[in-house]
């Protein structure tokens, strides 16, 4: 046991301790103004076409429930086990209000954003989204089962 002890008593790490002239040895490093070059270009902008054309279709998706509401309420299958829908709990004017207040919220992070903030802005419209999509679902879910619940 004392033994040990010992052994790791001699064992030191160094690990933040070092001098001011060594930390700024770190500016000089090749391998940190690569990194520092390839992330940080001052004059190129970053142009995130597949994150815009996901959120275009998600958005679509969204909207193609609202349809599929509609569809059901006016055409409904005389054949089908479930009774025909009285009630539409997805109307037009929900996706409406929430696309309002979905774009709302991103063009207020839109320009609030710089490098540092732009993880915690994508993470909240990631949740609204989220949060919106839940909405729809479970709306379209009640609509179509409520008469047989």
């Amino acid at each position: 046991m004392k033994r040990k002890i010992r052994l790791e008593n001699k064992i030191k790490i160094n690990i933040f301790k070092a001098t001011f002239e060594q930390s700024l040895n770190l500016q000089d490093d090749p391998s940190i103004i690569y990194i520092k070059k390839d992330v940080e270009r001052p004059g190129v902008k970053e142009k995130p076409i597949l994150l815009k054309i996901l959120a275009i279709s998600s958005i679509s998706i969204l909207y193609g429930l609202c349809l599929i509401v509609k569809y059901i309420i006016n055409n409904p299958d005389p054949n089908s086990v479930i009774p025909p829908v009285t009630k539409n709990f997805l109307p037009t004017s929900l996706f409406l209000f929430c696309l309002f207040i979905y774009l709302l919220v991103w063009l207020i992070t839109l320009h609030r954003r710089n490098n540092s903030t732009k993880f915690v802005y994508g993470y909240i419209n990631t949740i609204n989204f989220l949060n919106w999509l839940s909405l729809e679902i479970n709306l379209l879910f009640i609509t179509i089962s409520l008469n047989s619940l």
